[in-house]
């Protein structure tokens, strides 16, 4: 059975990437870094049915990177469904935490070829031009599109990161004993410990983004019930 895992940028995404490259080693994982929230909601969602119709198999175990899950799946009309023999899994991340922490990376990185980064360089974005821009509203969301969460077979939390990973392995075998090490954070601002800014901007954040906190509501349940469930396996 093969494993695709979307890599939601700030989620601890980059730290789940090498562990499992040093588990099963890069030639059984195909890499899918294609940016696709550096394009426009209608070129990116286009691009998302162009290649869910025309996907071939691949030799490698486990699909990981920055795609629209729907790539990899099947399209019946208007939503995705899940192809046969394959293990979906996801990790989020509280949705103004996760923004936050984006715009600290960008501050601190140069991402070539990536237009909504070269504005946000040019125009020297603030915190709040960032956290309430089109582009990142409802960011995680937008993973998702026509494709709920509840096809899912594994949802992680950033927040639940070691937990998350022994969950993981419990029920993906090849997954079983990764060799985590917390890579990519501001080192500012260390794994776990929140940001804080001004409650009018976090509350404007909240109404803007309902889809993405939707989502993470689900998620938190979904983890919470995946959770109850392995703890009574353990018994």
């Amino acid at each position: 059975m093969k494993i695709v895992i979307v890599h939601i940028p700030k989620a601890a995404g980059t730290s789940l990437k090498e562990a499992i490259s040093a588990k099963v080693g890069i030639d059984n994982i195909y890499f899918d870094y294609n940016r696709p929230l550096a394009k426009g909601d209608l070129s990116r969602n286009l691009g998302c049915l162009a290649s869910s119709i025309a996907a071939k198999p691949r030799r490698e175990s486990i699909i990981f990177g920055h795609f629209l899950v729907g790539k990899y799946a099947r399209f019946n009309g208007y939503y995705f469904r899940r192809r046969k023999k394959i293990f979906y899994v996801i990790f989020l991340r509280e949705p103004l935490q996760r923004a936050i922490s984006h715009f600290f990376f960008w501050k601190r990185t140069k991402v070539q070829g990536h237009h909504v980064w070269e504005r946000f360089t040019q125009e020297n974005w603030s915190l709040e031009r960032f956290l309430l821009s089109k582009e990142h509203t409802n960011f995680q969301a937008k993973f998702l599109w026509r494709f709920p969460l509840k096809q899912f077979d594994f949802v992680g939390l950033t927040e639940y990161f070691q937990d998350s990973v022994e969950m993981l392995g419990r029920v993906s075998p090849l997954l079983r004993g990764l060799p985590i090490k917390i890579k990519n954070s501001n080192p500012k601002n260390s794994m776990g410990v929140n940001y804080s800014i001004d409650s009018c901007l976090a509350a404007e954040f909240m109404r803007r983004n309902e889809l993405d906190y939707n989502l993470y509501n689900q998620g938190v349940k979904r983890f919470l019930i995946q959770k109850s469930k392995l703890l009574k396996a353990k018994e």
